[in-house]
């Protein structure tokens, strides 16, 4: 009876159907072959009984899917194909998560009822774009009857590749279309138009009122994502001009008190405060409803305050008001040395407030308590409150330059300028992979 399969292991070759293959001898008594997928397609009664115990068959074939193309890799041993692929994020186009990908391309091929083994390597993190992206190997191993066709059950494994493909293809579109809308929408609409519409007041009012286009989208797409998709995120902040800016929106931001910026692993990190987070949460929470309704942009001043103009006031009087008002600096103007000491003290401590270091100066000033630990504690170890938030000398100077600052803007109640919000609100992170 004519074998359709044979091993000549005298001359390291083997024999499917009429057509001879090098073979090389893996392990003792294992050899393996390199046949083209072309190849197998042609061996269209060839069963998994018919392959020799000792012979594994390897071979491949390439897919393409947003624009990459992966090549997938196969070895049939017995009745089992065993498939791995690497996938570098490097050469992946689209903006789906490579581990969403991951677990439909799973779903899918577990649908056979042939899966008996799917894992997943982590081969480590490499920076791609300004993200910091994690390469896969992806293997699985399928177990399938003996009686089985080998190429029925390798045009089962790629027809259920191609769908798992089709779907991403399909998210992928869906990704875009919510891209192109927020990068068309965000910039029409301004922080001063947000604070106008959910009637804020106080110190919360005046930060949302002074965030431009692309500090909005810095926070909402960096600092504190509303969706989790990072790619996602990352072309938005780029459509919208937030990362060209990057480094003024972190400035301008950080100013306000709304984020802290660290060093780790000699990359800058930018963190949002508590103070930020809940700014953030008022964000995240009402953006999607006043970009959705039917309005026209609103410009009505939020009274009289802006942030930087204060923090501006405060900086570059600092000195003058504190050789007027500070009685325990004055005491030393006939020591010049320790007097001018003194003043570059303050003046230099004064300049490293954000606008909610003095939001919370004042809140302290008017008996509403803290309403941001850190900033507090930042307060206490420059000697601008004691350890139990009690106004010192230094902190009652920057509360009355506040004061000045808000009379000569129309503005009489430095309560004003308060942190009176209570209705704290958590970011509602979207799921978009």
């Amino acid at each position: 009876m004519f074998k359709k399969v044979k091993i000549d292991k005298s001359q390291l070759r083997v024999r499917i159907g009429r057509e001879w293959y090098s073979a090389e001898e893996v392990e003792e008594g294992l050899f393996a072959i390199e046949c083209d997928f072309s190849k197998l397609k042609s061996m269209s009664d060839l069963r998994f009984a018919d392959l020799p115990s000792e012979l594994i068959i390897r071979t491949w074939f390439r897919s393409s899917i947003l624009k990459s193309r992966f090549s997938y890799s196969l070895l049939i041993h017995d009745s089992i194909i065993q498939f791995s692929t690497y996938l570098p994020p490097q050469e992946w186009r689209g903006f789906i998560d490579l581990d969403y990908f991951i677990n439909v391309l799973s779903d899918c091929l577990r649908e056979t009822g042939y899966v008996r083994d799917f894992s997943v390597v982590d081969l480590g993190s490499v920076w791609v774009n300004g993200l910091k992206e994690t390469r896969y190997l992806v293997r699985c191993m399928m177990r399938f009857n003996v009686d089985d066709i080998v190429i029925d059950a390798l045009t089962v494994l790629r027809q259920k590749i191609s769908i798992a493909h089709k779907l991403i293809e399909d998210k992928e579109r869906e990704l875009r279309r919510f891209i192109d809308f927020w990068s068309r929408e965000v910039v029409n609409i301004s922080g001063q138009e947000i604070a106008s519409q959910l009637n804020l007041r106080g110190a919360i009012a005046h930060i949302i009122s002074k965030l431009c286009p692309a500090c909005l989208v810095y926070i909402l797409f960096n600092l504190s994502p509303i969706v989790s998709n990072r790619r996602v995120c990352r072309k938005i902040m780029e459509d919208s001009g937030a990362v060209k800016y990057e480094a003024f929106i972190r400035s301008i931001l950080k100013d306000l008190g709304l984020v802290k910026v660290s060093e780790k692993e000699g990359r800058e990190e930018v963190s949002l405060t508590s103070a930020g987070s809940i700014v953030a949460g008022v964000l995240a929470s009402n953006i999607s409803k006043i970009i959705s309704a039917n309005r026209t942009m609103i410009r009505k001043a939020m009274n009289a305050v802006n942030p930087m103009d204060l923090l501006n006031f405060i900086r570059r009087n600092a000195r003058t008001f504190a050789a007027q008002y500070c009685p325990a600096i004055r005491r030393c103007r006939n020591l010049k040395k320790i007097y001018g000491e003194k003043l570059k003290m303050f003046e230099e401590k004064a300049g490293r407030l954000s606008f909610l270091h003095v939001v919370t100066l004042i809140n302290i000033s008017l008996g509403l308590g803290d309403f941001d630990s850190s900033i507090t504690s930042e307060l206490i170890s420059d000697g601008f409150i004691s350890p139990n938030k009690a106004l010192r000398p230094h902190g009652w100077l920057i509360v009355e330059m506040s004061r000045k600052y808000l009379i000569r803007r129309g503005v009489t109640n430095v309560a004003a300028l308060a942190w009176t919000y209570t209705g704290i609100q958590a970011p509602v992170k979207r799921n978009l992979q």
